[in-house]
């Protein structure tokens, strides 16, 4: 069914009714799908809208898109690409198969098909009428390395981005989303590793109501030079937001930070996999979020639940404890 006269930028809420030869009826639960945003002008994603920042298209990296239906119903799922100030570069329609995976390489591409030659650096909205989960996977053209990045439905006031740097051999990129319905005002804390004030916002941030903001050195724009530990962010006025950033290499290479709510910190963690080869290492940061030293134990298991070893370190009021291998 062809439906006509429809406006942009609009969410549209519908229900099916099905009629059987013997009159039997049979009516959906409510549905929803949005038009497309106009072109050129500010995103206006739906509140059930989900995000996901740094979509990039350049000649050392590009980001490939996986989508899982968890429905049993196929979803049409609408993806709108946005500029940093968070202008539409494009949009299309992709459908998912019921409870399974859709995967869209340079997914910046796809959408955006007239930024073929040129780079492309952006951020995700997805929008679909069944319920979906979404993941980007940054991929070094010249390694295949990738760096996951999960979407995010739902912001917070107060988030914490584990470690960031501005050193000689990385830098810290940030890239913060408004995923409420009011201008947000966001201040910025940088932290060192045994807790200390680094640095801080001289005025709060202003994000309008579904915006996007990106720095590009996010310790150098607070003042901080040749030092790394963890970023507070908090919403001054309680307006949600997301927030993810990238530690990148002399060379651009590294990987994703997402912004961890402070309510999610807890006293017992579990790291799922690690290894210490030749050629590959596992290096552990622990934050401490309270203003109370935090005495932590790690244990190591093998993979029968064996504990192989133990030691315990200390972490600083709002510093970072990074092991090594």
């Amino acid at each position: 069914t062809q439906l006509n006269s429809l406006t942009a930028s609009t969410l549209y809420r519908y229900k099916l009714t099905a009629i059987d030869p013997s009159n039997n009826r049979v009516t959906s639960g409510v549905l929803m799908f949005k038009t497309s945003d106009r072109l050129s002008q500010s995103a206006r994603p739906s509140p059930e809208a989900i995000f996901i920042p740094s979509i990039v298209e350049k000649g050392r990296f590009r980001t490939n898109l996986g989508i899982n239906n968890i429905s049993k119903s196929q979803a049409n799922v609408s993806l709108t690409l946005v500029d940093a100030e968070g202008m539409v570069l494009g949009g299309k329609t992709v459908q998912v198969e019921a409870e399974g995976l859709e995967q869209i390489n340079s997914v910046a591409r796809f959408v955006f098909e007239d930024g073929v030659g040129s780079d492309i650096d952006g951020n995700l909205y997805l929008e679909s009428d069944q319920p979906i989960s979404a993941w980007a996977s940054q991929i070094d053209n010249s390694t295949n390395d990738p760096s996951l990045l999960l979407s995010k439905r739902n912001g917070s006031t107060r988030l914490l981005i584990p470690s960031s740097a501005n050193i000689g051999t990385f830098t810290s990129s940030l890239v913060l989303m408004n995923v409420g319905f009011t201008t947000a005002q966001v201040g910025l804390k940088a932290y060192g590793t045994l807790g200390e004030l680094l640095g801080q916002s001289s005025a709060p941030l202003t994000i309008a109501p579904n915006g996007v903001m990106s720095i590009e050195n996010v310790l150098e724009s607070l003042g901080v030079a040749n030092n790394y530990g963890p970023i507070e962010i908090t919403s001054l006025n309680n307006v949600p937001v997301i927030a993810s950033s990238r530690v990148s290499s002399a060379t651009r290479t590294g990987g994703f930070f997402e912004g961890l709510r402070y309510s999610d910190a807890s006293q017992t963690q579990t790291i799922a996999h690690v290894v210490d080869s030749s050629e590959i290492r596992t290096n552990l940061g622990i934050n401490n979020v309270t203003d109370l030293t935090a005495t932590v134990t790690i244990r190591l298991f093998d993979n029968n639940g064996t504990q192989l070893a133990s030691t315990s370190v200390s972490v600083a009021p709002r510093g970072l404890t990074q092991v090594n291998g």
